[in-house]
Parts: C-alpha cells; sequence; structure tokens
C-alpha cells in the first residue's frame, strides 16, 4: 500500500475488559483499514511505501548515526561473531539518544500495530541494523518469534508479535534486500537458515519505506556487497503488553528511559506505560 498523507487514518475503538480499570475504551488511529488488517492476517506482511518525510528520515538518521557513533566509533565489525545476523545492531535507541523516543511516537507505527496486537501493547525492541558497503553482512532465514510448542496442548496460547521494519536508506540487490515467505507465519515451524525457497519474496525499499509482519514471519536480510552502500534499518518489535519484556544486552544508566517513564506517570499515560513495560499485566 502507499502512503497518502492527505486521506484521513483508520479509527478503532477497544473496550479494555478490566473493571479495575474502569473498562475504558481506547481509540487508535491507524494506517491500516480492515480489508489490510485482514490481508496482513492471511499473508503474514504489509508493505507501506512512502510513510515518512525526507524531514523525518532526516530526525531518524541522525539519532542512528548518534547512537552508533557513540557505542562503535568508526569500528565497522558486526555485532555477532557468528556470521548468522550480520551487521551492527544498536538496542534501545530511546536508552541512548534523547530525540529517539518523540520520533516513534509521532509516527502512526505504533496505533498501526494496536489496530493488529490490541490497544495494550508492549514495545519489546527499539534497534537499528546498520552493514556497510563491501561487508557482505547478512542475516540467516530466520523468523522473530520463537515461543512455539509440538505437540499444542488443548489450551495452548499462540504468542503473536509484529515487527516493523523502517528503512532509512534504499534498498537494493547490491547492499541487501529483504526476502520474506508469505504465510509461512502460519507453519509453526522454524526456517532452514541456509534453505532455499521458491516461494520467497525478495522486493527493493526506498528510504521511507515500511514493512510490517508478524513476528512469526519466514524472512532474511541479503548481503551488502563491494556495490553496495550504507543500509541502515529501524527494527521495532512489539507484543501484546503481558509478555515479558526482553533485555538483549545489558542497558546502561538510564536517565532517558527513566524520564519517559517518570512523564507518563505524572500525565497518567497508561498507554505508553504499557509500552515500556510497566504496565497492562494479566
Amino acid at each position: 500500500m502507499i502512503f497518502n498523507p492527505e486521506e484521513p487514518l483508520h479509527v478503532y475503538q477497544f473496550l479494555v475488559i478490566n473493571k479495575d480499570e474502569r473498562m475504558p475504551v481506547r481509540e487508535v488511529r491507524s494506517l491500516l483499514d480492515p480489508v489490510a488488517v485482514a490481508q496482513l492476517a492471511s499473508d503474514g506482511y504489509v508493505r507501506i511505501e512512502g510513510l515518512f518525510t525526507s524531514e523525518q528520515l532526516a530526525g531518524f538518521r541522525s539519532c542512528v548515526d548518534r547512537v552508533r557513533a557513540l557505542r562503535y566509533g568508526n569500528d565497522e565489525r558486526s555485532t555477532y561473531s557468528s556470521g548468522r545476523f550480520g551487521g551492527q545492531y544498536l538496542r534501545d535507541l530511546h536508552a541512548h539518544d534523547d530525540k529517539a523516543w518523540t520520533l516513534l511516537v509521532d509516527s502512526p507505527i505504533v496505533d498501526t500495530v494496536r489496530s493488529v496486537l490490541g490497544p495494550r501493547l508492549g514495545l519489546r525492541s527499539y534497534s537499528a541494523r546498520i552493514t556497510f558497503a563491501g561487508s557482505q553482512a547478512e542475516t540467516v532465514w530466520h523468523c522473530d518469534q520463537r515461543a512455539g510448542v509440538d505437540p499444542k496442548p488443548p489450551w495452548f496460547t499462540m504468542t503473536h508479535s509484529v515487527t516493523v521494519l523502517i528503512y532509512l536508506d534504499d534498498i537494493d540487490e547490491d547492499c541487501g534486500r529483504t526476502s520474506l515467505i508469505p504465510g509461512s507465519h502460519q507453519r509453526g515451524t522454524l526456517p532452514d537458515e541456509q534453505g532455499n525457497y521458491p516461494d520467497a519474496v525478495a522486493f527493493d525499499a526506498v528510504a521511507g519505506d515500511a514493512l510490517l509482519f508478524h513476528g512469526a514471519l519466514w524472512h532474511r536480510a541479503g548481503p551488502n556487497t563491494a556495490r553496495g552502500r550504507l543500509r541502515r534499518v529501524l527494527n521495532l518489535q512489539f507484543a501484546p503488553s503481558w509478555a515479558k519484556h526482553p533485555e538483549f544486552e545489558e542497558l546502561p544508566d538510564r536517565p532517558l528511559w527513566s524520564n519517559i517513564a517518570d512523564e507518563a506517570r505524572s500525565s497518567g499515560r497508561t498507554d505508553v506505560l504499557e509500552l515500556l513495560g510497566l504496565g497492562g499485566y494479566m
């Protein structure tokens, strides 16, 4: 789908069935109409073209570049030595840069995910992945959600999560296309990391595009070749607020994160506390 800023967002209202919270009604404004939501549920992904303006992109890029300079300086080595997930990963941008949180919550991304997962939403990851020209950095086939079991007992609860990729640079075959397998989120298994999948879809992206998909969807990123260029992609992961928040790495002293939480408490923003993992539990 192509984002048109002149068109109104789609409004969804949800009753939160909890008497302790006085049964509040939550209203969310989504990029997705009901047909797009149904298509997302079936295919497991939706592309949103032209979502961010050049000004918004500049803000995200500057944020990522500041955090990368802080974390890695001029070092271009991949974060992980295994080679399975090449590139540099910048975790918890909002704990390292004072612009990161506003850039995210001022966008329609969070409410769009709420229209799919429900109004009580937790932010599991606010990260960026960076690869450099000639690094050959790529990822294996994988999925971001690995909480299934086999066989499923009668009351097993299928965990749903959503990943959102926001492309900060143009993406093509030279610097590493994103590939995915439509409908694979319903297979209940993990992919062969080095598998050859004829049903895979690979696509280019223009800076400002976004890809939203189910956390169990099989996907990978291609290598950044000698003909490539800097490749910066935001990686956001969401789940219902009652899912435990992971810590991919130990957070530093978190005054920025704490300031967001303190402001949310003082203003009664339960939705923000849920995003931070500080509320919305069962």
